[in-house]
């Protein structure tokens, strides 16, 4: 059966939101990890593997080095992966027929373009779009625990807010970059 979505590191903090909300509009979403032991109800994947992923209505690529220290510290693993490897999957998807592809992309591809993290970014979104994808550039997400703050530079998202926007996927799907800004941003508090 084909799933409606498929969430390419669905245990990262913003698949497993986003994997919630899909699963809340009666949707069928598969979800995958790569995190040992497996987590029930999650598909084990490696993007360093070639292994069988199923064929969705829309792929959603959450995964990837993110952050600018930790790419920077090997520039071409971080090319390897967050380029080489999530455009591989995402073309052995489209040769099995999906045609939906969101990729989550960064602000660092327009705030720092110069940078490991947003050169990485950058040539993803340019692999992603040859076939078809909608690209999502958001700046920091604004987690309940996580204190963020709106600058010149950076508009904070909160995730609620984030995974909303990216479930719009199914309804109204447009392939191309779209730059998510929050400048009403407001703080969420832990739900309890």
């Amino acid at each position: 059966m084909q799933p409606d979505a498929l969430i390419i590191s669905g245990d990262s903090k913003v698949g497993v939101v986003l994997r919630e909300k899909i699963a809340a509009t009666g949707r069928s979403v598969i979800a995958t990890t790569r995190r040992l032991p497996y987590a029930a109800g999650m598909l084990p994947f490696d993007l360093r593997y070639d292994s069988w992923l199923p064929v969705p209505e829309v792929a959603y690529f959450a995964t990837g080095i993110t952050g600018f220290k930790p790419c920077e510290v090997d520039p071409a693993e971080t090319h390897r992966i967050n380029v080489v490897l999530q455009v591989r999957a995402a073309k052995r998807l489209w040769s099995a027929g999906c045609r939906k592809f969101v990729f989550l992309s960064s602000a660092a591809a327009e705030t720092h373009p110069e940078t490991i993290y947003g050169i990485s970014k950058i040539n993803a979104e340019r692999e992603f779009m040859l076939l078809g994808a909608a690209c999502y550039r958001f700046g920091p997400i604004a987690f309940p625990w996580k204190h963020v703050f709106p600058n010149e530079v950076y508009s904070p998202i909160n995730l609620s807010t984030l995974s909303e926007i990216l479930l719009g996927a199914f309804d109204s799907y447009e392939p191309g970059i779209h730059s998510v800004y929050n400048r009403d941003w407001v703080k969420e508090e832990p739900s309890l």
